[in-house]
């Protein structure tokens, strides 16, 4: 049996200055700032690197896509960050592939996600999917950097993965 795991949010200016729980238990979601772009970051890919520090164990969401909410007009503003980090926590890649390069040769260690040339980021509306590789490209998929109102699901590779 898998044990229960919590989660912790706590809004800060300084993530050190957070307490950490244990990451054995708890999964401890930080909202701050963040600078040069990133929406979100895990504290580690486990499959690629292992899993992380007891003392950077958790995910960092930047707070403007959090307090804007909705109603913002972000392409970014309805969720998906905390569920690509959460992703990464939990062990998965881009699908575009983080174990071997970028581009078509590139892999994310899944059969049932398509090849994908890169992330597709402030893609895409659902009538204009892109592709690349001979194939659809993976828009919808949480582990993609598309935009918010495209994405929907993993896969149940991924799903496996997670649990």
């Amino acid at each position: 049996m898998q044990p229960t795991v919590h989660y912790i949010i706590v809004f800060l200016e300084d993530r050190e200055l957070a307490v950490l729980m244990t990451p054995n238990n708890y999964l401890n979601i930080y909202i701050k700032e963040l600078k040069n772009g990133y929406l979100g970051i895990a504290s580690s890919i486990p499959p690629l690197y292992g899993r992380a520090n007891s003392d950077d164990d958790g995910l960092t969401i930047n707070q403007s896509i959090v307090i804007t909410g909705k109603n913002s007009g972000s392409l970014y503003n309805r969720g998906s960050v905390p569920s690509h980090e959460i992703g990464h926590w939990l062990g998965l890649p881009h699908v575009n592939g983080d174990i071997n390069g970028f581009g078509c040769g590139a892999d994310d260690g899944f059969t049932d996600t398509y090849p994908q040339s890169a992330q597709r980021f402030y893609c895409c509306n659902n009538q204009d999917i892109p592709t690349s590789c001979g194939s659809v490209d993976n828009i919808f998929n949480f582990m993609d950097h598309s935009a918010d109102r495209a994405k929907l699901m993993f896969t149940e590779a991924q799903a496996m993965t997670m649990q």
